[in-house]
């Protein structure tokens, strides 16, 4: 069994933001497409490098992953890579996003996880990769599209690429000074 929404009720139910669902619709009809539908696949930015920041694109013409990937490289030049394979031995897994030495950011959403067979896989992968010592973060369209979101999300992966990480103490004081 697989659930399929269109743009409009996935922005409804809160899993892309009014604003993606407005512009899959447009790219629907822009390409003849009616229905349900479902979004572009996500591409790499032509010219993105590992280490190289492309100069000519802006946040708005950049997909979610894509933004996100930009933001880390500001902070972990040469240390990034998008669609990183070989990370798990004997599996052909994709990390959307690298860090070395062991994180790993992987994007969710309804672009991404548009079946509940693709959301299970994504989990069997995400318990594979923690299991090889790789630390997972998971980031959805919403929370990169934001930028106070974006920018927690970027200090927290930065953190813990940088092998700061916080005891589950001062995570439980952090939570009760917010």
């Amino acid at each position: 069994m697989s659930l399929r929404f269109s743009p409009k009720e996935a922005a409804e139910r809160g899993f892309i933001s009014k604003s993606d669902a407005d512009a899959m619709l447009r790219q629907m009809a822009a390409s003849g497409r009616k229905g349900r539908g479902s979004a572009a696949p996500c591409a790499k930015a032509p010219g993105t490098i590992q280490g190289k920041k492309p100069r000519t694109y802006s946040p708005d013409s950049l997909t979610p992953q894509q933004q996100l990937y930009e933001a880390l490289l500001e902070r972990l030049p040469g240390r990034i890579e998008q669609e990183k394979t070989g990370l798990v031995p004997g599996r052909q897994f994709r990390a959307d996003i690298f860090i070395e030495p062991n994180v790993i950011v992987e994007m969710d959403g309804f672009q991404y996880h548009s079946s509940l067979g693709a959301f299970k896989n994504d989990r069997e992968r995400q318990n594979l990769m923690v299991a090889c010592g790789y630390l997972v973060f998971r980031a959805y369209t919403g929370q990169v599209k934001d930028d106070e979101q974006r920018a927690v999300l970027v200090d927290l992966i930065v953190t813990a690429a940088n092998g700061c990480r916080p005891t589950p103490e001062q995570c439980r004081q952090r939570k009760s000074e917010a």
